[in-house]
């Protein structure tokens, strides 16, 4: 993208797309927004997943606290996740750095790069590099 649609309509605070949960485009002035943004997504994406293994009507699940979205960010700009091992105590999402954004004819790459994992129990949030 040439020109950054947020900052190019002057008072504009934040741009974004996006289509269901396959992909989100997000610019933004407010600092905090992008990570707040990617814990929020990373918490639904654990919670649906509860609920389809628990068949529960509703999942209560936390989102990261800042400084995982905010680690993500700082070392990359563009990241793909897909779900890893799931059970009713552990949830893992798989994360790879990508070159560019995510477009729908890009495949998950074979190897990710961190694992974000949910430990359902504590409702704590942990990342680590991927085995």
């Amino acid at each position: 993208m040439a020109e950054y649609v947020a900052m190019a309509l002057g008072r504009a605070l934040t741009q974004g797309s996006g289509h269901d949960d396959c992909y989100v485009l997000l610019e933004t002035r407010h600092p905090a927004l992008p990570a707040a943004r990617l814990s929020r997504l990373l918490a639904l994406l654990a919670g649906s997943t509860l609920g389809d293994l628990t068949e529960a009507p509703t999942s209560r699940v936390p989102e990261p606290g800042a400084w995982l979205p905010e680690r993500l960010i700082a070392t990359a700009p563009h990241w793909m996740g897909a779900l890893g091992e799931v059970s009713e105590e552990l949830v893992t999402v798989e994360l790879a750095a990508l070159p560019d954004g995510w477009r729908l004819d890009v495949p998950f790459p074979k190897r990710s790069d961190l694992t974000a994992t949910l430990d359902v129990r504590h409702g704590t949030w942990r990342i680590a590099p991927a085995d």
